[in-house]
């Protein structure tokens, strides 16, 4: 933050950096914040980043590390809290208000499509960039609008993007799983 509390990222945690050779590029990532996909194909794409978007948007919703000290990942955590409709529970509770159920319901759900596990169900940077403009149009619009609970689950289209690795890809996204936690001994 600077000194105005204005927020600036400057790294989602992942860096190509280019080997003194100039051949190959290493990779150095934090867990947490890495693309699962790069585990298994260990190749950095635009989705990647935005997968690291979606990490940093439940750092905001929830106050909580990508990574838990028993390393349990966040995203993990958090996808199986939307399956279920329990993600609310994890919302840091100071944010927590009846007030603004309507924008964290938004923010969760950008976040969870971010978080899908292949690269193509994730939206672009320019998608997301549109819906926080939305999203911070119809707050300035409608600062007190209620949402009630029932209606914070996924939007249709999204979810059916994202429980498709819960259901139809269970194999691809168990693996996927699998390798992201056994990759975690080897993150910096």
């Amino acid at each position: 933050l600077s000194n105005n509390f204005i927020a600036k990222v400057s790294d989602f945690g992942c860096s190509k950096i280019r080997a003194a050779d100039g051949h190959d590029d290493v990779v150095k990532g934090t867990i947490g914040y890495l693309d699962p996909e790069y585990l298994l194909k260990f190749e950095l794409t635009d989705k990647s980043d935005v997968y690291s978007f979606g990490v940093i948007l439940l750092e905001l919703l929830t106050r909580q590390t990508p990574l838990s000290k028993q390393k349990v990942s966040l995203a993990s955590v958090f996808q199986e809290a939307m399956k279920e409709g329990m993600f609310l529970e994890l919302i840091d509770a100071e944010i927590l208000h009846e007030d603004n159920m309507g924008l964290i319901g938004d923010l969760a759900s950008l976040a969870c499509q971010c978080l899908a596990m292949t690269s193509e169900s994730r939206p672009t940077m320019s998608m997301i960039a549109e819906e926080l403009r939305r999203i911070e149009k119809q707050v300035q619009q409608y600062p007190g609008v209620l949402t009630s609970i029932s209606s914070l689950s996924l939007p249709a289209s999204s979810a059916a993007d994202t429980s498709e690795h819960f259901t139809g890809e269970t194999n691809r996204y168990d693996s996927l799983r699998r390798v992201a936690a056994m990759s975690i001994e080897f993150a910096r």
